[in-house]
């Protein structure tokens, strides 16, 4: 799963770096892995991305089916040992998301505008990677994180008109409900 997401997210990356990324680190990540390589090129498509009022056409690439949400479950554990001490356990429930605007809009309104237990805001490389954690009062393995990689990594599931440049993920025990069903 990592040499797939360092190969393929890079793509997608609009910060700083993304132009050396994209030129000297993928090349040599592609060249190693011929089936990813075909796989990319058979699954682009043309997308329409508007932002800011501008229209552009640009590629769109296949990404696999739950390896983001994978990658981001990983990380809300590492971080809630890293910056609270809190292990989650292997039954704790973990949710991610890619967050739309309305998302985006929802993740802010209901877990990072209130007095959480613990805040951690953290922004590393210049803006390749932000991300922002709260804690829950009631439960040290409640956690809320919202993600922004490469600048804004933008997602579009097919079919989709919405775009999403976060990715929010929510933990907690198995007694508590994390997601609506």
């Amino acid at each position: 799963m990592e040499h797939y997401l360092t190969t393929v997210l890079p793509f997608a990356g609009r910060h700083n770096q993304s132009l050396e990324n994209l030129t000297e680190l993928t090349p040599k990540r592609l060249n190693k892995n011929h089936s990813l390589q075909r796989e990319l090129q058979e699954g682009k498509v043309d997308v329409n991305v508007s932002g800011n009022e501008v229209a552009s056409k640009t590629t769109g690439l296949p990404v696999r089916e739950g390896t983001i949400e994978a990658l981001f479950n990983y990380i809300a554990r590492g971080l809630s040992w890293h910056h609270w001490g809190v292990y989650m356990n292997p039954d704790n429930e973990i949710e991610s998301l890619a967050l739309t605007a309305y998302g985006e809009k929802f993740f802010q309104d209901n877990f990072f505008s209130l007095r959480p237990g613990k805040r951690v805001l953290a922004n590393i490389g210049n803006g390749t990677v932000i991300y922002e954690g709260v804690q829950g009062v009631d439960s040290p393995q409640i956690s809320i994180w919202r993600f922004r990689f490469y600048g804004g990594i933008t997602l579009v599931e097919a079919g989709s008109p919405h775009a999403s440049t976060e990715i929010g993920v929510i933990s907690g025990p198995p007694d508590v409900q994390i997601a609506p069903n």
